[in-house]
């Protein structure tokens, strides 16, 4: 091989290498951290190789998260108000459940300009199941759906699901279904991962 072809081969391979160097050092707990602003989190569920589910207290995240969106609610004024159950847990990955919750939370802070958004946390038929309830009343089917998508990547990666439920003048509830403390695969129904209700 020529020294012309040696170095054609090397400037057209030094950006990839290069770049996969990159990809390789960045963490993904540092790309989904929770004092990220929320812009920066979009089209992060192409990050999420490095997830790794764990069993995890559920309360606690979901008060980081709003903590971290609170400046976007009074920009708003919206109230956020949180009611989890104590000792709620889920088997996921902490990252990705920030990332799911801050796109659930962050799309109904703008939905409901001057509203509310409650946040509940509980076990219902053996899931633990997050709900984000807004009272905008301009909501969208189809656009909820499609503002939900990130957020249902990262849920079904990790064995879960996304219902999304707009009730037309009244607001919209978005819930997300994250698999139970020991569950380690597998998802948790045969259901897709984003769960179309009547309106």
């Amino acid at each position: 091989m020529s020294i012309v072809q040696l170095g054609l081969l090397f400037a057209i391979a030094t950006p990839f290498a290069l770049a996969a160097w990159i990809a390789h050092r960045r963490k993904p707990e540092v790309l989904l951290s929770a004092d990220a602003t929320p812009d920066s989190t979009a089209g992060s569920p192409l990050a999420c190789a490095g997830f790794a589910a764990e069993t995890l207290d559920i309360e606690p995240v979901v008060r980081v998260v709003a903590d971290a969106l609170s400046q976007l609610a009074r920009t708003h004024t919206v109230h956020i108000e949180l009611a989890v159950t104590p000792g709620l847990q889920a088997h996921i990955d902490p990252n990705a459940l920030r990332l799911a919750l801050r796109a659930a939370i962050f799309t109904a802070i703008r939905a409901t300009p001057g509203g509310q958004v409650l946040v509940t946390g509980a076990t219902v038929g053996g899931q633990s199941h997050i709900r984000v309830t807004d009272d905008g009343k301009d909501a969208n089917q189809l656009t909820r759906e499609s503002l939900a998508r990130d957020a249902e990547e990262l849920i079904a990666l990790q064995g879960g699901s996304i219902a999304v439920d707009v009730t037309t003048g009244r607001g919209t509830t978005v819930t997300l279904r994250l698999p139970p403390p020991g569950v380690s695969d597998g998802v948790l129904d045969q259901s897709p991962a984003l769960v179309r209700q009547a309106a």
